[in-house]
């Protein structure tokens, strides 16, 4: 695992990632009321909230596990399902959102979907495939 080309594909999805939500941004602001881009902004808050708590198993360690498994080639199944499992493990939390209005539940597969993929492109980074995540 090279860490300099793992840290060039982030910093590159980061950078691109962040100047399409500016321009979103910039195109709903001008173009919608103000009620629906707060309520964009607090699904995305969400989002943060989500990416930052429901990791009981924090991505460095997922990738290091993977890392040191993958180069001694003893990859096992059970520990990449163990780690693929988180999701469904964050899935009780996600739905305490059902108590919040109706645009906050519709957000519940998304955030499971953005915690399942955060969890996948970290497994992937360890196998050194990231570049599979980016595309």
């Amino acid at each position: 695992m090279n860490p300099i080309k793992n840290w060039l594909f982030s910093l590159s999805s980061t950078t691109f990632n962040v100047v399409i939500a500016l321009v979103f941004f910039l195109i709903t602001a001008r173009i919608t009321s103000p009620a629906f881009f707060g309520k964009v902004a607090i699904i995305q808050l969400l989002e943060v909230i989500s990416s930052s708590v429901l990791y009981f198993v924090p991505g460095q360690i997922v990738m290091r596990e993977v890392a040191y498994l993958h180069a001694r080639k003893e990859v096992d199944k059970k520990v990449v399902e163990k780690f693929l499992s988180i999701p469904f493990l964050a899935l009780p939390f996600l739905l305490t959102i059902l108590l919040f209005p109706n645009y906050v539940r519709l957000a519940i597969p998304y955030l499971f979907l953005y915690v399942a993929s955060n969890v996948e492109s970290q497994e992937m980074m360890g196998m050194d495939m990231f570049k599979e995540t980016t595309i």
